[in-house]
């Protein structure tokens, strides 16, 4: 049951722990122990016809008589989950409050445990399932700072405890883990007074009730009657329609009170504070319609029994004129829909302090294809008689300097000069062209209207937006000669000794890849008909002086099969079958035919053997 300070003596808490783990976060303030001696003890019995089975599930649990308010967190932390279990983390709000939208499934149980009332947090699945009984996290939140904390642990099976203990500005000063718990009492302590919430959530597997809250209820700081205190003015300027006021009280207080109330008011126009009961609330001032004012601001502290009253002046300053900042001057690259989505983030970023802000945008001047530029004057218009009108300007300006994007297929065009007539009519693939925003461009290119035999033709594609940006690409177009030549290159080895059977004569043949095949003009006057003439005596000489004395009319290179497809005009051929045979990347090897009577349209087939003896 609950009692006044010092109504029940209790031995040191500390003294009667058990030996358990407590791991304290690295630069904790408050710590694991502590003397609880002589402090109220609140046990929730009051509430004990709420602690019928299955219990009554709750919100908030106030008691502004004793100083102490229970619920699931704090305002401002954040519920998660780890299996069954809660996990509260996140910083609580300023001025700390228990935060009461939390559903009362899902926050904490008044229920009769051993025939006595106690707290019990409600885990994720929710009340009134009885797996979430003990899971949950359970908030204690004190109306004044306290230096040592302690409570029971009610129903544990050796599991572990955590502890968040927060200061009055809502920072963490603790984070404490307590194993292998049992049923007694824990103690907490830190040597300012400073604890004003702590956290509790546990991983035990039966789940945690907390009973018998030992705490210090009024402040034992005080060293005599309630004294407050505060400046003689606050000198403040102008801040457009609100003026803030961040205030504090200086306070002396009796040891033997019960506990301080703290009530603010104030005859500001439009004035009223975040907390008007806290120590230090905010005062927010309605300075819309004027630039010059002063009010009072009254403080009344009070124990119940004493009380003291203090006053200060508010001094608000309209001297300071209205204020506009414009944005830098902004240059995007065209998106090709005037790039609206950046000119009104653009246009929104100006800011402008004491009075509504207006610009004068209409519209982009245009320039080249969706490009433009504008000139933006921003005007603040101070409210009441602070100083006249402010302006400035800024300039968003559209370029753009992104090429055309050509769509062509950049594989190499081979055509057939089927008529042998040296030029073929080609057909070019279709070429488009994009600009930003998907526009169309008009595509140019500097084909020749006939292409020459024989040859690879660079046709080059032009694209230009209206900005004069361009884009280039270029499509390899082959006219092949209407005849030519197959050839097959192998090497035949004569071989010794025994042999299978399959082997005709001692002979075995196979194809040669990758083998250069040349043909040289033969007809009368050429060099390859020279070059034959010159060496009928020694025939074997004959393709060597063709290959190192005249130039291809073309060439091709044999595949895997010893295979090569070489295209020439109509007329007659040396063929000549360039071999590396020591593999340097150098010929060393020549062998060839001559073939006469190629004609338009027609293919003639060679065997050029290599012999190794």
């Amino acid at each position: 049951m609950k009692g006044k300070r010092a109504a029940r003596v209790l031995p040191s808490i500390v003294a009667c722990l058990p030996v358990l783990f407590g791991v304290e976060s690295a630069n904790a303030e408050v710590r694991f122990g502590g003397d609880a001696t002589g402090h109220l003890i609140y046990d929730l019995e009051e509430y004990a016809d709420l602690a019928t089975r299955p219990g009554t599930a709750l919100a908030v649990l106030d008691d502004w008589d004793w100083g102490i308010t229970f619920g699931e967190k704090l305002v401002g932390q954040v519920t998660t989950f780890d299996g069954d279990f809660d996990v509260i983390s996140g910083a609580p709000w300023v001025p700390l409050a228990i935060d009461s939208e939390v559903d009362a499934e899902d926050a904490f149980l008044i229920l009769s445990v051993s025939s006595s009332t106690v707290g019990i947090g409600l885990g994720a699945i929710g009340f009134p399932m009885g797996a979430a009984i003990g899971e949950g996290a359970l908030t204690v939140l004190y109306d004044v700072d306290q230096r040592v904390i302690a409570f029971d642990v009610i129903g544990p099976n050796g599991g572990a405890l955590r502890l968040q203990f927060f200061d009055r500005l809502g920072q963490a000063i603790g984070d404490i883990v307590v194993e292998g718990l049992v049923n007694t009492a824990y103690a907490f302590s830190s040597d300012e007074w400073e604890i004003a919430a702590v956290t509790l959530t546990n991983t035990d597997l039966s789940g945690v009730g907390f009973d018998n809250f030992r705490y210090d209820p009024h402040d034992a700081r005080r060293t005599g009657p309630p004294k407050c205190s505060l400046p003689g003015s606050y000198d403040l300027e102008h801040e457009g329609d609100v003026t803030v006021l961040a205030l504090e009280s200086g306070v002396s207080e009796d040891p033997d009170g019960t506990w301080l109330d703290y009530s603010w008011s104030t005859n500001c126009p439009g004035g009223y504070f975040d907390n008007h009961f806290a120590p230090d609330p905010i005062l927010v001032v309605d300075t819309a319609n004027t630039c010059q004012l002063e009010c009072t601001v009254t403080l009344v502290v009070d124990y119940g029994y004493e009380s003291d009253i203090c006053t200060t002046t508010v001094n608000v300053d309209g001297g300071v004129p209205a204020t506009v900042t414009c944005p830098p001057d902004l240059t995007v690259e065209a998106d090709g829909f005037w790039n609206v989505e950046e000119l009104d983030e653009w246009l929104e970023s100006a800011v402008a302090e004491r009075g509504e802000l207006f610009n004068d945008f209409d519209s982009l001047t245009p320039a080249c294809g969706q490009t433009g530029s504008a000139t933006v004057t921003w005007t603040v218009e101070p409210v009441g008689a602070c100083g006249g009108p402010v302006s400035c300007s800024a300039t968003f300006t559209i370029v753009d300097t992104t090429p055309p994007t050509l769509h062509l297929e950049t594989e190499t065009l081979v055509v057939d000069d089927l008529g042998c007539d040296d030029e073929e009519f080609v057909t070019l693939p279709l070429v488009t062209a994009t600009d930003v925003g998907e526009w169309e461009v008009d595509v140019t290119h500097d084909a020749p209207e006939v292409f020459p035999v024989g040859q690879t033709t660079i046709v080059t594609f032009s694209a230009t937006d209206d900005c004069g940006n361009t884009a280039t690409g270029t499509v390899d177009v082959t006219v092949l000669y209407g005849s030519g030549i197959e050839v097959e290159v192998s090497q035949r080895t004569i071989t010794t000794g025994k042999q299978p059977r399959n082997v005709d004569r001692g002979l075995m043949q196979e194809p040669l890849a990758d083998v250069v095949v040349a043909l040289y003009e033969s007809s009368p006057g050429s060099c390859a008909h020279q070059q034959i003439r010159d060496n009928l005596s020694t025939k074997w000489r004959v393709p060597q002086a063709v290959a190192t004395l005249c130039e291809p009319v073309n060439t091709g290179v044999t595949d895997e099969a010893g295979m090569a497809f070489v295209d020439v005009p109509p007329g007659s051929y040396m063929v000549v079958a360039h071999i590396d045979t020591d593999g340097d990347g150098m010929p060393d090897e020549y062998v060839g035919q001559s073939v006469s009577s190629i004609y338009c349209g027609h293919w003639k087939s060679r065997n050029l053997v290599f012999r190794v003896d």
